[in-house]
């Protein structure tokens, strides 16, 4: 929490955590490693200490799966809640005390109106269109080292979660790995949960007690009750849909539902079903702050906003709108997503511009957040509860105003004729 969050960015193409190249937060002040004259018993002897050492420095500059097992291992299992418990309130704090006023100051600085442009406009004029619109917020002071720092911390807590519920399971299939033959599980009986009769390991300490010549017998009194027990333990429990990251997400979402009222409260425009353009809903101001995200730096600002925040921001506007059920709406109205789509229909960016820097970013964006939308749904699917009903015209007078046309270019002459 004081450092893995504040001074690493997450990779989810990795599974990784990276030291950030400039740290925002406080520096973490750690004491030097123990030295001692017998540094020859940590692996043996010399020589075993430097290929121990060889092998170890793949593992040095990142946070990965990898460590999250070692630290498994260390604390045990058991107490994997007491971990999580603490993670999960430091979320709720920041949630509550960070991201709520962040967002109530910076929809005060959203436009009137963010409705999308028009294809005519062109990649470079939309991103023109936009950094207009969302100048204040641009110019906002604190906007890298306060908000999307927050943010980062937020998604990297998500991020943690996910790859703690990673490496448990894969501490668990490795268990299974090594157990199974002791057991005698098969794929014929390994969604068997209960110990059987059959079990290797219990028939095996079944005859030994049977037919044991030991010369004190008093002591393998109880290795058959051992072995039952040991079977219990070790099998596996079938259609196990129990995670800590399952768990965790119905946390989160308590609370983020908690203040939903203030970031979903859109109020749709007359005639309206949705709120399309001026809207106060927090996917809204999220897309300003992915476009914002998505641009390249200007010259000689040097780092760009993926190698200071990597993806760790992108977990946390998706968390944040999954649950609020603003998903799909984010998809079709983003701001990013809008300029991929009209540089698709359109195309007309020169190789190596900053508007073809701005695709590059965009797309990757897209993907991972296709990627995070489909992992949170697949383990807490987001349920509908309101449903918007649309009612039909009274008449058809309203289709006077339309012209059906066979294509972009007959429809912009017909545009231009009426004005």
């Amino acid at each position: 929490v004081n450092d893995l969050f504040p001074s690493f960015n997450y990779n989810s193409y990795t599974k990784r955590f990276i030291k950030n190249p400039i740290s925002f937060g406080e520096e973490v002040v750690r004491e030097n490693m123990p030295k001692t004259k017998f540094e020859y018993l940590l692996y043996g002897n010399k020589q075993l200490n430097l290929i121990y050492n060889s092998h170890l420095e793949l593992y040095k500059d990142y946070f990965g799966v990898e460590h999250i097992k070692s630290i498994i291992r260390i604390i045990e299992p058991n107490n994997l809640p007491l971990v999580t418990t603490e993670i999960l309130n430091n979320a709720e704090l920041k949630i509550n005390n960070v991201l709520v006023p962040y967002v109530e100051e910076l929809l005060g600085a959203m436009p009137p109106s963010s409705k999308l442009p028009r294809y005519d406009y062109l990649v470079k004029g939309c991103i023109g269109y936009f950094n207009g619109k969302l100048a204040d917020i641009i110019q906002y002071p604190p906007l890298q080292s306060d908000v999307f720092q927050h943010y980062k911390e937020f998604g990297n807590t998500v991020a943690f979660l996910y790859l703690l519920d990673h490496g448990v399971k894969s501490i668990e299939n490795e268990r299974f790995l090594l157990t199974s033959p002791f057991l005698g599980t098969t794929p014929n009986n390994y969604n068997v949960s209960i110990p059987s009769e059959e079990g290797k390991i219990y028939k095996a300490c079944l005859n030994f007690q049977e037919y044991n010549t030991s010369k004190a017998p008093e002591i393998l009194g109880d290795l058959v009750d051992t072995a039952w027990r040991v079977d219990n333990l070790y099998r596996i429990t079938p259609n196990n849909k129990n995670s800590i990251f399952r768990i965790s997400l119905r946390k989160l979402a308590e609370a983020i539902c908690a203040v939903s009222y203030e970031w979903a409260n859109g109020i749709p425009e007359e005639g309206a079903v949705l709120p399309v353009e001026d809207t106060t809903e927090f996917y809204r101001l999220y897309s300003a702050l992915q476009f914002i995200y998505c641009s390249p730096p200007e010259r000689g600002q040097g780092f760009d906003s993926y190698e200071l925040f990597g993806d760790s921001m992108l977990w946390a506007g998706a968390t944040i709108i999954h649950f609020l059920g603003q998903r799909f709406r984010f998809k079709a109205f983003d701001f990013s997503f809008h300029i991929i789509n009209v540089h698709d229909a359109v195309g007309g960016v020169e190789k190596d511009s900053n508007e073809d820097k701005f695709i590059q970013n965009a797309s990757r964006v897209r993907d991972v957040m296709e990627h995070i939308f489909l992992l949170l749904n697949s383990n807490v699917p987001y349920t509908f509860t309101e449903f918007n009903v649309i009612e039909p015209p009274e008449d058809d007078d309203f289709t006077d105003n339309f012209q059906i046309v066979s294509s972009l270019r007959e429809s912009n002459a017909s545009l231009y004729s009426q004005k």
